[in-house]
């Protein structure tokens, strides 16, 4: 599998998404592999972290309880293209929502980055099936034993939009700023009221996220199945809290955040036992 490191810092600033506060982050390149945040004078390895996925999004939790929230549209682009040597620092609660996607963190690092050998960070290797549900609604998520990285995403709401759709990408850090990082975060037009009243989506807008109302998406789509593309970049993201590249079949059945934090915690207690 493709590395890749840094030549240069490479930062960011904006409003959060969920917080509506304005926040700055800086990605830099790391002398060791794998992933870091920044705490204090501490560089925290990711593949260490407690991470909670119950609030529309990803937060990452460090040991003192300082929380940083919406973190995967930053590690899905650094996931995506290969980088596992960096450091990430962070002002504020929670990462600058940009476009809602994972575009301009792709961008801007990809013309940052260049080739790297691995440093000893070796791919998590699925050998068995994994899987974690929710028999509620049946949705789950699973990584199945594959001889090159692939991620399927089905989504299914009861809403006509978006309409069920799947997408499906073989990794490849060569085409994910085309093909997955663009996809933008979305929301289902009737969730709204529901998501504010729980303080959530104060820095939301028709700039940083895409709405489907009962007619279908307020506003043009970047792909015909862009939900279930941001579902993958949202995998990819969740999936660099291992802090290293997974090899193997990532299949997302109408999942989100909880349900990839979950898998995360089984591949990081079998690792553990392995």
């Amino acid at each position: 599998m493709p590395f890749r490191t840094l030549t240069r810092p490479v930062g960011w600033k904006g409003k959060g998404l969920h917080t509506g506060e304005e926040s700055c982050v800086e990605v830099s390149p790391s002398r060791r592999p794998g992933v870091f945040f920044i705490h204090g004078d501490r560089e925290v390895p990711l593949s260490s972290m407690e991470a909670d996925g119950a609030g529309r999004g990803t937060t990452v939790i460090f040991e003192d309880g300082r929380r940083i929230m919406t973190v995967e549209h930053l590690l899905g682009a650094l996931s995506g293209l290969g980088i596992w040597h960096a450091v990430i620092r962070v002002e504020g609660k929670e990462i600058p929502a940009l476009d809602g996607s994972g575009r301009i963190f792709t961008e801007d690092l990809d013309k940052a980055a260049v080739g790297a050998k691995d440093g000893g960070l070796l791919p998590f290797i699925i050998t068995n099936s994994v899987m974690v549900e929710n028999p509620a609604n049946g949705a789950f998520v699973a990584a199945f034993p594959a001889l090159e990285p692939k991620f399927t995403s089905v989504i299914n709401y009861e809403d006509m939009n978006p309409p069920t759709q799947s997408a499906e990408y073989r990794y490849d850090p060569s085409v994910f700023p085309e093909v997955i990082a663009p996809a933008r975060t979305f929301v289902l037009e009737r969730e709204i009221e529901g998501i504010l009243s729980r303080g959530l989506a104060r820095g939301g807008s028709l700039e940083n996220a895409l709405v489907f109302g009962r007619q279908g998406p307020i506003g043009p789509l970047r792909f015909p199945d862009e939900a279930p593309r941001h579902k993958i970049l949202d995998l990819l993201g969740d999936l660099a809290l291992l802090g290293r590249p997974v090899l193997g079949h990532l299949f997302s059945y109408k999942g989100g955040h909880a349900l990839n934090i979950r898998l995360v915690g089984r591949l990081r207690r079998i690792s553990a036992i392995n």
